[in-house]
């Protein structure tokens, strides 16, 4: 299979000298979806943050669809980026938006016109099965409403690679469920590697994940 993700002899060192990884070595298949486990301050978010180039490695080499993120300038990690589903472990603000606004402004963002950029969100929240939150705004959405529009958000330019930060933290056995299928469900419709983190192994392990444990 063709590799998504190559981490080749990484480490990561902080400001301090403490070191968060060493000779990290690790590769990611198309259409995988890699499930990485650690408690607070284990290191999963500088992980996700190294992969799309906003930390640096110490030492080491990252490819992910085959370019050096390591040794990428600043135009093309904004390239690659485009490519990329980003969901950090803060939501990102719509701005009393509606749902479908804040589609619509990043598609644009992204260069579509704007008829284009409509129907992309539409389909997106269509295909997801969340169309009842297109007219809403992020003040009015319950916590998992809001777990699920920041998905939607992520994804809704076709991403090859998703890289979720904590996607369902903090919400119930149901809403963690409802992120956790709809992960499933990009990941089998639409082929999409995904790496996601998590502090507990349940419920995601129902899901057939590769997981990856961080100690701390």
């Amino acid at each position: 299979m063709t590799l998504m993700i190559e981490v080749s002899e990484v480490s990561f060192y902080t400001e301090e000298g403490r070191a968060v990884f060493e000779d990290l070595r690790l590769r990611v298949e198309w259409g995988e979806w890699l499930l990485l486990l650690g408690p607070p301050g284990s290191g999963k978010t500088v992980f996700l943050k190294l992969l799309w180039g906003e930390l640096r490695p110490s030492r080491g080499q990252i490819l992910v669809d085959e370019r050096n993120v390591t040794r990428l300038g600043p135009a093309r990690l904004r390239q690659l980026r485009r490519t990329l589903g980003i969901l950090p472990d803060r939501p990102i603000s719509l701005n009393q938006e509606t749902v479908m606004a804040g589609l619509v402004f990043k598609l644009r963002a992204l260069g579509l016109p704007p008829d284009e950029a409509e129907r992309r969100a539409a389909e997106t929240l269509e295909g997801l099965g969340l169309a009842e939150l297109a007219g809403r705004v992020q003040e009015e959405l319950n916590a998992t409403e809001q777990a699920l529009s920041q998905l939607a958000l992520a994804v809704c330019h076709d991403p090859i690679l998703l890289l979720a930060d904590e996607p369902y933290r903090g919400l119930d056995e149901a809403g963690t469920l409802a992120v956790l299928s709809l992960l499933d469900r990009l990941r089998r419709r639409r082929r999409l590697t995904m790496v996601v983190t998590a502090e507990e192994v349940r419920p995601a392990d129902r899901f057939g994940p590769r997981i990856l444990l961080i100690k701390e």
